[in-house]
């Protein structure tokens, strides 16, 4: 009697795996263009009020005290500037919205707008924060003339170093990001697949 052999399987084996040896997709532009999106819509709202506050402004020093309306005049007289700045935000953040669009659709264009947007990003930071750095320092001083309790110069010197810091530390966080993860060989070669 001759000994029977062992069955074979029939059915393939299951293997998790991709199908066809297919690379799966990275996560990472959904999750960049996602982001791009979301700040940008953000930006894009964060600017258009910022163009209209200076015509509100009125209403707020009408609703202080007369001896702390001093410290409003400097606003009124920003309100130009303040305009201007908020409508090149608002440009600025309509670019990353865009961009967000284009990287979560896989378009080659979108990392070449991302770096476009970092550099001017970086730039405007370093100008708004300079320029909201001597708008605080012109409030700071129509404060010091109220001799509000509490508050004294070294206190000023502070906040403006604090802001002056944070606020280049936060606008550059982004760009610097984009800039440097674009730059990276094994995104430039995915991205170089992109329509």
């Amino acid at each position: 009697m001759a000994m029977d052999s062992p069955s074979q399987p029939t059915t393939p084996p299951r293997v998790p795996g991709a199908i066809g040896g297919q690379a799966q997709p990275s996560g990472w532009p959904t999750a960049i263009g996602v982001i791009a999106i979301v700040l940008g819509g953000l930006g894009c709202l964060g600017g258009c009020w910022g163009a209209v506050s200076p015509l509100f402004m009125g209403v707020f020093v009408e609703m202080v005290p007369q001896s702390q309306a001093a410290m409003f005049d400097q606003f009124q007289e920003w309100g130009p500037w303040i305009t201007v700045s908020s409508l090149v935000a608002a440009g600025l953040a309509v670019l990353l919205l865009a961009d967000g669009i284009g990287i979560l659709r896989h378009r080659r264009w979108a990392v070449r707008a991302a770096y476009c947007w970092a550099g001017l990003k970086m730039v405007y930071v370093v100008a708004s924060t300079a320029w909201t750095f001597t708008m605080q320092q012109e409030q700071f001083q129509a404060m010091a003339q109220q001799n509000l309790p509490g508050i004294g110069g070294g206190f000023f010197v502070a906040m403006g170093a604090f802001s002056v810091g944070f606020g280049i530390v936060w606008g550059w966080a982004l760009p610097v990001f984009f800039l440097v993860w674009f730059s990276l060989p094994k995104i430039r070669r995915e991205v170089a697949g992109w329509s």
